[in-house]
């Protein structure tokens, strides 16, 4: 069993038992990585069948988590990892242009033979899949983010849509890289700027050039984090305030940052409005530009297109938000909501509450 946080806790010793799914390949190929939905709940019907249990939690990507409590018979618990969604969010995340589930919507036909499959197999409920997800809602959904982040958060009633803010529990913001430390404290009062592409779509070299151009030689501090696979000579030599690491301990950074440069994932941008930090989007795929869009509507930071990235518009960018007085006032404003909203720790008193107080 592999510990979660470099030691200090397994999901074992939380109390938890794991159970890895029946027949999953140690080293699955592209499709039965696709696939693994199917394992999670052939391995789920069996265990229920082995033992009854109180509850079925499951993330909201996994569509036949509904369907597969109801054949359990036990209420379902839906964990959201990105903005929740009714009929007119999924159209908007459709239609963003980027590589995201929702991008089906675009394609009727693949929806019909998707859904038929699913249906078949007594995976969904509805006639199509798009209905199941925001038709056929499970008990509790929880969202970690704020409502006041929330897209439309007006139609999501308080009943079945918990709002928790972002994952955190646990999860100390201390520096344990002692380099990091010593980089994020030795600039004093000037700012500190941290930009990442986070862990996936991080290959993206003019976003890194862009970073170096626009501030190499600034009265700031830079944390710029690379990933693994970047080589980070082709960024030719880099100015003494600017540190590249290939990753680092995120919440350390956003602690003492100023401005975040992220690709807008929900995650990172969550964490960063909980650690009052205005941003600058350059959205990459899936979800992001949407999230982006959200971030500028209600004015905790601005949008770059990556189309548009270079040293003098993601300067201009950075020097407008750090500027900005109103941006600094609501970021703090949606960080208050975010850390009121009760994180990991709310959906163990609502659960405690509904098992033990029923």
């Amino acid at each position: 069993m592999s510990a979660i946080h470099d030691g200090e806790i397994s999901l074992e010793d939380s109390g938890a038992l794991f159970v890895p799914y029946d027949d999953y390949p140690e080293q699955p190929n592209k499709v039965q990585s696709l696939r693994g939905g199917v394992y999670a709940i052939e391995t789920a019907r069996r265990l229920a069948a082995e033992k009854q249990y109180d509850a079925l939690m499951y993330e909201g990507l996994l569509l036949s988590g509904k369907c597969l409590a109801d054949q359990i018979g036990v209420p379902s618990i839906r964990l959201s990892s990105i903005f929740t969604y009714n009929r007119s969010i999924l159209a908007k995340l459709s239609d963003t242009g980027g590589l995201h589930v929702t991008s089906l919507l675009k394609f009727p036909a693949v929806v019909k033979l998707m859904s038929l499959s699913m249906r078949r197999h007594g995976r969904i409920e509805s006639d199509d899949f798009i209905t199941e997800m925001v038709d056929n809602n499970p008990t509790l959904t929880y969202v970690y983010t704020s409502r006041s982040f929330q897209l439309g958060n007006e139609a999501f009633s308080d009943k079945q849509f918990k709002f928790i803010g972002p994952s955190l529990d646990g999860r100390a913001p201390q520096a344990k890289d002692a380099r990091l430390d010593d980089e994020l404290n030795k600039g004093g009062e000037r700012p500190v700027i941290y930009a990442s592409l986070g862990t996936i779509f991080n290959t993206f070299i003019p976003f890194y050039r862009a970073v170096v151009a626009a501030f190499g030689g600034r009265d700031v501090t830079v944390v710029l984090s690379v990933g693994h696979n970047f080589d980070q000579t082709k960024l030719g030599r880099v100015p003494q305030n600017i540190f590249i690491h290939q990753s680092v301990g995120q919440l350390a950074v956003l602690e003492k940052a100023d401005l975040f440069i992220t690709h807008g994932g929900m995650n990172s941008v969550n964490e960063a409005l909980y650690y009052k930090v205005p941003m600058v989007v350059v959205p990459m795929a899936d979800d992001q530009p949407t999230v982006g869009a959200r971030i500028a509507e209600l004015g905790l930071g601005t949008v770059v297109s990556r189309k548009k990235i270079n040293g003098q518009t993601l300067g201009r960018a950075a020097s407008m938000i750090l500027a900005d007085k109103q941006i600094a006032d609501n970021v703090n404003r949606i960080s208050e909501d975010m850390r009121k909203s009760g994180g990991n720790q709310q959906i163990v008193k609502d659960l405690d509450h509904i098992f033990n107080h029923s």
